[in-house]
């Protein structure tokens, strides 16, 4: 037997409340000062509680991997694998795989990562098809690393090359700070970029972090 439970606001929010329960959804959806009608399976006992997993992996500067669990009543399919990806325009993005099995959470993850490093790389390779030429900014520099904006990396991502293979190809003096320099590039993947030369007229448009931004 089902309870339908008729609700104002939303959930999370400082005025959401339960305002009444009835037996029927249409008198749920007919009752005047309900927003919304949310769906219950009355019980005849307590539920069981298991452990569910959370695996978040967050695709940013660190790429970090991280596991929660919390203990939630269980009802329904012992193998539901949930996945969310949240593409952060301005943030790092994030893949979140949800389950009670911890074994077929950790091979869910791993499974939907390949599948989001494919998904991006080819949305990346169809960016970089699409320009006459391949223009990248220096962000800043640390350890070693030039950290590059480019037409398929924004900031979030802190994609680096070494400060020395840069020079080393653009025939700059590696002494020089590149902060803010402008560079083109002859190839350029989500993971790599090579042959680099000096850029004197720069096409600001083209980098992800401006208008034409493609999100990953």
């Amino acid at each position: 037997m089902k309870a339908y439970v008729a609700t104002s606001g939303d959930p999370g929010d400082y005025w959401y409340s339960i305002r009444q329960v009835f037996s029927t959804r249409e008198a749920a959806e007919a009752y005047e000062h309900g927003d919304n009608v949310e769906e219950f399976e009355l019980l005849d006992a307590p539920p069981e509680v298991r452990d569910w997993h959370t695996i978040t992996r967050t695709l940013g500067k660190d790429r970090e991997l991280q596991h929660h669990s919390g203990r939630e009543d269980f009802v329904g399919d012992p193998d539901r694998i949930s996945v969310t990806v949240e593409n952060n325009a301005h943030g790092p993005h994030q893949l979140i795989v949800e389950g009670w099995d911890l074994e077929k959470v950790q091979a869910a993850a791993e499974d939907e990562y390949v599948k989001f490093l494919a998904e991006r790389d080819e949305r990346a390779a169809e960016v970089v098809a699409g320009l006459d030429r391949i223009d990248v900014r220096v962000w800043y520099e640390a350890d070693g690393r030039t950290v590059l904006e480019t037409p398929i990396h924004s900031t979030a991502d802190h994609f680096s090359v070494p400060h020395d293979m840069v020079c080393g190809q653009a025939g700059v003096d590696p002494s020089q700070s590149l902060h803010g320099r402008w560079f083109t590039v002859q190839r350029l993947t989500y993971t790599e970029a090579d042959g680099f030369s000096v850029c004197e007229n720069p096409n600001r448009d083209t980098l992800r972090s401006s208008s034409a931004r493609v999100d990953a």
